[in-house]
Parts: C-alpha cells; structure tokens; sequence
C-alpha cells in the first residue's frame, strides 16, 4: 500500500473526525457549563476592577482538554474488539498518524479557541443579568495566551507519541515518562560539566564554577534561527518515533 493517498486520506480523516468530533461536543457541552459556574461564582464576590478570568480558564481549558483528548486519540487502537475494525482499514499508518494529528492538534486548537470565544460571550452577558458586572473580556493577544498556546502545540505531540504508545492511562504514564526523560538529561548535563570542567567547579554537587571556564560554547548568544531548526527538528524526530510507533503496533 503506497504511504499517501488523497482521496482514501479524505474518507479516513471525515470518518476520524465523525467519531472523535462527537466525543470532542459532548465533553465541551459538559466543560461550558462547569466554565460558566466558575465564571458566576467568581464574580459573585469581585468588587473594583475587572479580573482577567480568561487566562486562567483558557490555559486550564486548553492543556487539560486538549492533552486528554489527545491521550484518548488513538483509544480504539488499544481496545480489544475496536482494535481489529482499526487494523482492517484500507490506509496506511502515515494517514492514521496525519489525520489524529490534525484533529487532536491543529484543528483542536482553532476549534477550542472559537469555543472559548463563544464562551466568553455567554460568560459576559450572563454575569451582566445576574451580578451587574463581568471579567475582563477574552484577548486572543495576551501574552499568556500567546504563551499557553505555543506551549500547547509544541508539547502536544509528546501526548500523541504517548498515546500511540501505552495502552492505558496514557497521559499518566506520558507525564511520568517525559519527567523521568528531563530528569535524565539534566543528570547526564550535571555528569558532563563536571567531567568536562571538573577544576572549575569547588565540588561534586556545587552549582556554579568559580570561575567561568574558558569556552566559547553559548547556546543563549546563538542567532534565534538555530534555536527554531532545532525546535523543529526535535518537534519531527518525536512525530518520526510516534510513526515508528504505530508501524509496530500493527505488526
């Protein structure tokens, strides 16, 4: 089966998209109602000025719905009687990995962002009704938001890898998994440094050396373009081993 296939993309992606989006309405149906709740209940008791609640609900709403709707992504995969309607279809894994990437990720995004929006209008004229007053309004610019959001889409595929790759309790695991993975590499740079300029540090668990040693390596002075071709790069390798991934769990 060749790796890519328009039309056959086409039909997986609608019906990906038919069973995820249904899913994707009735949790959103059950988070607006907990969002306006808290909304109320907070500005029930606010007096003076109008408090920025959308960076609070937008970042909360975003990481924790979007990382577990990712986490249950590929849940038919790992189910014992979906699993074999999964592996029957006429595709290959290239298009399975793009067409949950995109709904979990991308298109989840600029979905949850006018979800929110719609929100924050219900939110604004309900709270005016019942409380005369209301929060600050939702600023797609802020730079919170601006900040929630890269991180988002930046660590969103790490949940995918982690979906794909344990059957249960995937976001669990993930998190257990990519802390263990940066505690790791923090130990293997602590290791590195002291075996690289071991006279310049006083001793084995010290933080800073006495001196600055005499190196011209300076990963903060790089042009910002190097740090965006290794972000990319590190961003392609992990989609790489989410394929890798779903290849092996079809063998």
């Amino acid at each position: 089966m060749n790796l890519f296939s328009l039309p056959r993309f086409q039909r997986l992606f609608l019906n990906d998209l038919q069973t995820q989006g249904r899913k994707i309405l009735m949790a959103s149906a059950g988070a607006t109602i907990f969002g306006l709740l808290t909304y109320l209940m907070f500005m029930t008791g606010v007096s003076g000025d109008a408090p920025r609640l959308y960076q609070w609900l937008f970042s909360l709403g975003l990481l924790i719905g979007g990382f577990v709707t990712t986490s249950m992504i590929f849940s038919d995969m790992h189910h014992p009687v979906e699993r074999f309607f999964y592996l029957t279809q006429p595709v290959s894994n290239f298009e399975r990995l793009l067409s949950r990437y995109l709904i979990s990720g991308p298109l989840f995004y600029v979905y949850f962002v006018a979800i929110y929006f719609l929100f924050e209008v219900i939110a604004k004229y309900l709270s005016l009704f019942i409380t005369d007053q209301a929060a600050h309004f939702f600023e797609f610019n802020d730079p919170i938001v601006q900040g929630v959001s890269h991180a988002y889409l930046a660590s969103h595929v790490v949940v995918l890898l982690g979906a794909i790759y344990f059957r249960s309790y995937c976001l669990i695991k993930t998190s257990v998994a990519l802390a263990g993975f940066c505690v790791a590499c923090i130990a293997v740079f602590w290791v590195s440094m002291r075996i690289i300029f071991w006279d310049y540090f006083p001793s084995l668990f010290a933080i800073a050396p006495v001196d600055e040693p005499p190196t011209s390596f300076n990963p903060a002075a790089w042009p910002g373009y190097i740090h965006t071709m290794i972000q990319l790069a590190l961003y392609l390798w992990v989609l790489f081993i989410a394929y890798t991934s779903l290849q092996d769990h079809e063998a």
